[in-house]
């Protein structure tokens, strides 16, 4: 076997054995880039990693495939109130962070923020050693206990960079900002916050706390993007029952000072400049509840044409708020066109669709043969050839394949959509008083929580299932 290289420094080599640190002396690009300790991370911790990625001289072939991820030029960034862990056990149904991976895949979001995330090193390390392969982790805990506040950072590893990722804390356990590559040579900054909701001046004191952090690190980058719960409204409108009149928050100034400093906007009151929703519920007595749209993402006011897609929805984790999201894209983004439209995956157990399909095909199998037949008969080019017929046989069973994807709807994600409608409706309706409005959105929110949440549980079944069948056999899903 050839040794020359960087094969001697590999577990195939008896000639020397290196250590990491003089690895990285011999690779100064990422290596390097992956053990500087600025980087907020110990370089130990990349002890593995740095001996994994280089290559090794297994075969005469030298492998030139860099394991770099292919990122897009858009991210979706998210932000969610989980309301603690749930079940201590990693592996017990009703921990959240196993339901935190699947809405990372399910809703595609790039970088998600989670709020009372309640980790510390041990449970890291539980959540780590189960979905390592899916997500990179970065947290901030209160000094005192890890069962109240705390806030998190969860990087997708299959849509973003989780290497070169810097990370700052600025208030324990409600405050951490992270710098990432997340696609080529573009760097996102984000501040993610958990606000005190214990008092008003608690939560003045916070956002004051991080103004006073960045004017004693002038040189730390300024945060393209802020996102999470601020545990305080700044509009009336983002109350239900909508109060008559604002009060005087000193909140709310220390949280304008640091969106002037910081040259924030929020994001989704800009696109939607009359439009209610809410992120939160809280019941009250009587069983009514009162929202407010305390979670919220407020970009640059010069990156907001670079953001798209700002939406608030209801997910499957349990949990008294809903999830923020927006997606982030890069000045050189090429334009994106709609894309090639493609069958949603319910039609295919579809009869009438697969009818069409049977009786279109024999038609077209028929024309064919009447096509060759003439050819062969006056040996001459038809016009309909094989190619336009079957051209045309595509175009027809996609038209009406359209069509019956408008008819026909899953039961379940019928009711959840038809709900999302009524709530729209509810919640900008001009015509009805603020106790109505309140009284009407309460049993509609509680009932397209527990849709979403039946929804949730399916597909965790379904992935079990596959998983028990398929795991360990070779095959793709395997792979």
């Amino acid at each position: 076997m050839d040794q020359g290289g960087v094969g001697r420094y590999t577990q195939d080599s008896t000639e020397h054995s290196a250590s990491p640190s003089e690895v990285a002396n011999q690779w100064p690009g990422n290596i390097n880039l992956l053990a500087n300790p600025g980087l907020g991370v110990h370089p130990e911790q990349y002890t593995d990693e740095i001996t994994r990625d280089l290559p090794c001289n297994r075969t005469k072939t030298r492998n030139t495939n860099t394991g770099k991820l292919r990122t897009k030029a858009h991210i979706k960034v998210a932000a969610l109130n989980i309301r603690g862990i749930g079940n201590p056990d990693i592996s017990h149904p009703d921990n959240k962070w196993t339901h935190v991976n699947q809405l990372l895949r399910e809703e595609k979001i790039g970088i998600l923020v989670v709020g009372e995330a309640h980790l510390n090193p041990r449970r890291l390390d539980e959540i780590s050693r189960i979905t390592d392969s899916r997500m990179k982790i970065f947290y901030t805990m209160r000094e005192d206990t890890s069962n109240a506040a705390g806030i998190a950072v969860v990087l997708n590893k299959n849509r973003t960079n989780t290497r070169g990722v810097l990370v700052h804390e600025i208030v324990a356990g409600h405050a951490i900002q992270l710098e990432t590559n997340w696609h080529d040579q573009e760097r996102l900054t984000l501040l993610a916050v958990y606000a005190p909701n214990c008092s008003i001046a608690a939560n003045a004191e916070f956002w004051s706390k991080i103004q006073d952090w960045y004017a004693r690190n002038p040189n730390r980058p300024r945060p393209d993007i802020m996102l999470g719960d601020c545990n305080v409204v700044e509009e009336a409108i983002d109350r239900l029952p909508m109060p008559l009149t604002d009060t005087a928050n000193t909140a709310v100034d220390s949280l304008d000072e640091l969106k002037a400093e910081l040259q924030l906007m929020d994001g989704w009151r800009a696109t939607y400049p009359q439009s209610r929703a809410f992120t939160f519920t809280q019941k009250r007595n009587g069983g009514i509840a009162h929202q407010s749209r305390l979670d919220r993402i407020y970009v640059k006011s010069q990156n907001f044409d670079h953001t798209f897609e700002w939406d608030i929805k209801t997910t499957g984790i349990k949990t008294d708020h809903r999830m923020v999201s927006v997606q982030f894209t890069c000045e050189e983004a090429p334009t994106v066109g709609h894309g090639r439209w493609s069958w949603p995956t319910h039609l295919m157990h579809d009869k009438e669709l697969t009818k069409f399909i049977h009786e279109e095909g024999l038609l077209l199998q028929t024309k064919i043969e009447n096509a060759q037949s003439a050819r062969l008969l006056e040996n001459t080019i038809q016009v309909d050839n094989p190619q336009s017929l079957w051209a045309e046989f595509k175009q027809r069973i996609t038209t009406f394949a359209r069509k019956r994807a408008k008819i026909v709807v899953p039961r379940l994600q019928q009711k959840i959509t038809d709900l999302e409608r009524k709530m729209e409706l509810v919640e900008n309706t001009t015509g009805i008083s603020e106790d109505e409005r309140t009284a009407q959105m309460s049993p509609l929110s509680e009932e397209l929580t527990e849709l979403i949440c039946r929804r949730h549980r399916a597909t965790r079944a379904t992935v079990k299932a596959r998983n028990m069948l398929e795991g360990e056999t070779i095959s793709k899903y395997w792979s």
